[in-house]
């Protein structure tokens, strides 16, 4: 038996379908490439949808193809393309758009994915449709569904107009198929309409965003350079009021006017702080504050935190405190100047809150996955209710019970925490109403290794008795002490097999039994005696100290200090201040006479600057302009020039430039220049020295800092 199938139908069936698929391929290429702004997408896609029908049509006989789109919203169907046979197309008469509803069941079968085919359009038995199709000339009609998804967006139907014509099953399948293709392609369309839409918002958007930046950078540029007149223009009068108010008080004062001096000096301080945590948080805002890391003594730092809290601490009575794990590496990886400041910030705030008792700093090892280091400041001040504790980050907030009798504005939690961060730790609180507070500031070791990190224990060996009338003050000693591998007594240990004995001033009397008990067994080991006292100790004090041959120590406790009289008196020697002792007790003192230049436009500062100078036996001039500083410099030759930088005319800068240049007659090159200016931002310390000048101090200025550069510049006490 032999079976025939003639394959010639389908083979033209799959050529034509491959064809279709070609120029399906080639239509959604062109539509592609219009989102890319070649053509407008109206007129383009509807001359593609034409070519499109043109090539359906001719491959299945029709005389007219059309695409039609529905419009949901105005209940309308959109004639959107149209191809025809040379004289067979729409009459001019017919609108491109129709009421859905007009075709009736038509469209709710094509709704629902169904395709319609009437081969005899004068049987259809809706008398209106079949007017409307027979008055434009179709004598068969087939219409497929385009759908999109799962949605029906139109149909594409073809006519046929001279004869009537049938299509045959597989035909309707594979219009279905192209259907489906023409639906990408609409889609394609609205994807390049959507494209195009939202490149012009983008755009829009875009053109907004680079105004805004313009706008923002302006308004920052303004804020700052409104932040550093305001600031110039403050520390100009400020640092007049502190100069005078130190001259008044190294003079002799009624103790009612010294204590008014006092209070100005106080009040003075505390504007100058404020001013200074506004414009740190003013660059922290702006993202201009860098962090400046670098190898630090972390005990060194610590000391001169509290040193600089230890007068007003001592005027309250406080007993201030440092403590040092010993397994923590002695430099560690941050930036000085900051970490200073945030202790600062939080020392002075412990000393402040607390009226009576201690303040603690004391640094260990945190708790935690990574290595860290944790500074403790503990005090045993009023606390902070839990409730409280979020809002005094915030500018301008202080605790209800911390606000009692003190001072401030509220910032200085505020820039500690932001300082924190920045040098990539954390800043936390822990506190509780009536039991004081601890602020902890955790920072990263990025090269501790906990497997090398031994204890040191300089003090390995040593046996030492610590007397103390303070409880909490006597455990902290013994427990620093111990860290360094000291054996500490408290009691019980014979004078002679001490090393040191650490005593405070109520111990006199024991201290002279236990060096008499010593002399009375003939016992050539004599134990160290060093005493402890408060800050502004009376004369009493130093009076029992000679009679013992003892060591003062002024609280708080200079452990850098202590290790090197503990250990050796060279090393104690080495750890003393700058301005040594000879063996008969008197002070060692340059004798030479430094003469100083001040250059300065306000007349208030160079009056106040000169007598501060003089008061550390230096001879001075002053001169109100930068071409006046020039003739000075020629004339007196002085050693060291104090330059203004912002003066009319010729400014300090340029002052320094013309001496560096050499083009300053008379004046050496090689003179010591120094910046004493009300500009205290980052970019005018960087000017300044791009100048020339050899450094830079920022007014308000102490008598302290002038101190500090007179020993460096003339006592080689400084680097120089």
């Amino acid at each position: 038996a032999v079976v025939a199938t003639d394959l010639t139908p389908l083979e033209r069936l799959r050529r034509e379908s491959s064809l279709v698929a070609a120029e399906a391929s080639l239509l959604l290429q062109e539509i592609a490439n219009l989102t890319h702004g070649r053509a407008r997408v109206g007129r383009d896609w509807e001359k593609a949808a034409k070519h499109f029908l043109e090539l359906l049509a001719r491959n299945h006989g029709a005389d007219r193809a059309c695409w039609y789109l529905y419009d949901f919203d105005g209940g309308l169907c959109i004639r959107g393309a149209e191809w025809a046979q040379p004289g067979m197309e729409s009459p001019p008469d017919v609108p491109r758009q129709f009421p859905l509803d007009q075709f009736g069941k038509w469209v709710e079968k094509l709704m629902v994915g169904q395709y319609i085919e009437i081969e005899d359009v004068s049987r259809i038995e809706e008398p209106e449709l079949r007017e409307i199709l027979e008055r434009r000339g179709m004598k068969s009609v087939l219409a497929v569904p385009v759908v999109e998804g799962d949605r029906c967006t139109g149909w594409i139907a073809l006519y046929g107009v001279r004869a009537r014509q049938r299509f045959a099953p597989e035909v309707i399948e594979a219009i279905k198929v192209v259907a489906e293709t023409a639906a990408g392609i609409h889609r394609l369309q609205k994807t390049r309409d959507e494209l195009e839409e939202s490149h012009r918002k983008l755009t829009v958007a875009l053109e907004e965003s680079e105004r805004l930046r313009l706008a923002a950078e302006q308004a920052s540029r303004a804020k700052s350079e409104f932040l550093a007149t305001m600031s110039h223009e403050i520390r100009t009068p400020l640092n007049g009021v502190l100069g005078v108010l130190s001259l008044l008080e190294a003079d002799p004062l009624p103790a009612t006017t010294r204590e008014h001096v006092q209070m100005a000096r106080d009040s003075a301080h505390a504007l100058l702080t404020l001013l200074n945590d506004l414009l740190d948080l003013a660059r922290i805002e702006a993202g201009a504050m860098t962090m400046v890391k670098q190898d630090t003594d972390l005990l060194e730092l610590m000391e001169q935190s509290l040193a600089a809290v230890a007068q007003p601490a001592a005027a309250k009575g406080l007993t201030l405190m440092s403590l040092v794990d010993a397994r923590l590496p002695a430099r560690i990886r941050t930036d000085p100047a900051r970490l200073r400041q945030v202790l600062l910030n939080l020392i002075g705030n412990a000393v402040k809150f607390t009226e009576r008792g201690r303040v603690l700093l004391q640094a260990g090892l945190a708790a935690s996955e990574e290595p860290e280091i944790c500074i403790r400041v503990r005090d045993t001040g009023p606390g902070i209710a839990w409730m409280e504790i979020d809002s005094i980050f915030e500018p301008f907030q202080q605790g209800c019970a911390r606000d009692e009798g003190g001072r401030g504005v509220g910032l200085g939690l505020t820039l500690s925490r932001r300082l924190t961060e920045l040098l990539g730790g954390q800043l936390e609180v822990v506190s509780e109403p009536g039991c004081g507070s601890e602020f902890s500031v955790r920072l990263p070791l990025p090269k501790w290794d906990a497997t090398i990190a031994a204890a040191s224990r300089p003090l390995a060996e040593l046996q030492i008795l610590v007397l103390d009338e303070q409880p909490w003050r006597r455990e902290a000693i013994c427990w620093q002490l111990a860290e360094w591998g000291a054996t500490v007594r408290v009691e019980g240990l014979a004078a002679d097999c001490c090393h040191a004995v650490l005593a405070g001033p109520g111990f006199g009397e024991m201290l002279a039994h236990i060096l008499e008990a010593c002399a009375a067994r003939g016992s050539r080991k004599r134990p160290k005696i060093g005493l402890i006292v408060a800050m502004g100790a009376d004369r009493e004090a130093e009076r029992l100290a000679m009679k013992l041959n003892a060591e003062l120590f002024v609280e708080p406790l200079r452990w850098r200090r202590l290790l090197g009289w503990l250990r050796s008196d060279a090393a104690a020697s080495s750890a003393a201040p700058a301005l040594q002792l000879h063996e008969s007790g008197q002070t060692v003192r340059n004798t030479r006479v430094p003469f100083v230049l001040i250059v300065d436009d306000n007349a208030v500062n160079r009056r106040v600057t000169s007598a501060l100078l003089e008061k550390l036996g230096c001879r001075t001039e002053t001169a109100a302009s930068g071409e006046e500083a020039l003739q000075r410099m020629a004339e007196g030759r002085p050693e060291l020039v104090l330059l203004d930088l912002e003066m009319p005319g010729m400014s300090g800068l340029e002052v320094a430039r013309r001496v560096r240049e050499g083009q300053a007659e008379g004046v050496s090159p090689s003179l010591r220049l120094y910046a004493l200016t009300a500009h205290v931002l980052p970019e005018e310390r960087e000017k300044a020295l791009a100048a020339g000048l050899n450094g830079f101090l920022a007014k308000p200025v102490s008598l302290e800092h002038l101190r500090q550069l007179v020993e460096e510049c003339f006592a080689g006490t400084g680097p120089g």
